[in-house]
């Protein structure tokens, strides 16, 4: 889901995060796709309900749409940024149309 990036030699510095693709997810539906990050997303929200701790969950949120979107990249062979304007609506839910 996520690589981490150390651009410096110092050991005072921060590491980067970045959402990564899931390549194996590449060959399946868009539906199937989705629904496979929407299972990871409910399965950590339900442990994180759990211990009380579900506000934390927002930067892991941020991660699994970025590294959807770029599952979705990589199968169509576009831009992020094609990918949603594909797959966005009004910013905020997701469609396949």
């Amino acid at each position: 889901m996520t690589r981490r990036e150390n651009h410096s030699q110092s050991s005072s510095s921060k590491e980067i995060w970045q959402p990564i693709s899931k390549s194996e997810l590449i060959n399946k539906n868009d539906i199937n796709i989705l629904k496979h990050y929407n299972y990871e997303i409910r399965g950590l929200y339900n442990h994180a309900h759990l211990a009380c701790n579900v506000g934390s969950l927002h930067s892991y949120n941020y991660f699994m749409y970025y590294s959807l979107l770029r599952t979705l990249a990589k199968k169509y062979k576009i831009s992020v940024k094609k990918v949603r304007k594909k797959f966005d609506l009004n910013g905020k839910v997701w469609s396949t149309k």
